[in-house]
């Protein structure tokens, strides 16, 4: 898989694994680019995950001589999605969560994001992931198409777009009953 025959295991790290999602999510150009000099596989994280560009500086042996073909995000991470990514596709679950329906429960909310390793032969679901808790009970643990609060559907994309800041990692949570209710979070 890698240009390196010592690279026996893929580490993946939190940031490594939310630029690749961000990067699938946003339709950003990725590929690997392996260090020509020691062969190791190059990591852009950061801003340099953010933008395409040709010229890669290795992270193992410092060198600044490797340059893709065209403009990529590079990560060990392509390589693997695509070797272990089942082509069967996305899909928006047929489900809809009314949280106004749980007083008195806590939950959080993430948006659902594509799996850098997908092998089940069904499509994997893009919508609102939910986890609704009555004291330490999970009462719901679903993908849904459709999230409702006060009325108002929630939007995945809002989500995902907070989901990558550190005062609101992995969504948002709240008690439902809560005078408070989440404060900033874009509703339809």
């Amino acid at each position: 898989m890698f240009a390196n025959a010592e690279i026996t295991r893929v580490n993946i790290t939190p940031p490594a694994a939310f630029e690749f999602v961000r990067g699938l999510e946003t339709g950003r150009e990725m590929g690997c680019i392996n260090c020509t000099y020691c062969g190791y596989p190059h990591l852009d994280l950061g801003d340099f995950a953010t933008k395409p560009h040709r010229k890669h500086t290795c992270a193992n042996c410092g060198s600044d001589n490797t340059w893709s073909k065209t403009e990529i995000v590079s990560t060990p991470l392509k390589p693997l999605h695509d070797a272990f990514m089942n082509a069967a596709g996305f899909a928006v679950p047929n489900r809809r969560l009314h949280l106004d329906e749980y007083a008195g429960c806590d939950y959080a909310l993430y948006a659902s994001t594509p799996a850098i390793l997908w092998t089940a032969t069904r499509p994997q679901e893009v919508g609102i992931h939910a986890h609704v808790r009555r004291g330490i009970e999970r009462i719901v643990d679903d993908t849904y198409g459709e999230v409702i609060l006060d009325g108002k559907q929630l939007v995945r994309e809002d989500l995902l777009a907070m989901n990558g800041r550190a005062d609101h990692h992995l969504g948002r949570r709240r008690r439902i009953d809560d005078a408070v209710r989440i404060r900033g979070l874009p509703l339809v």
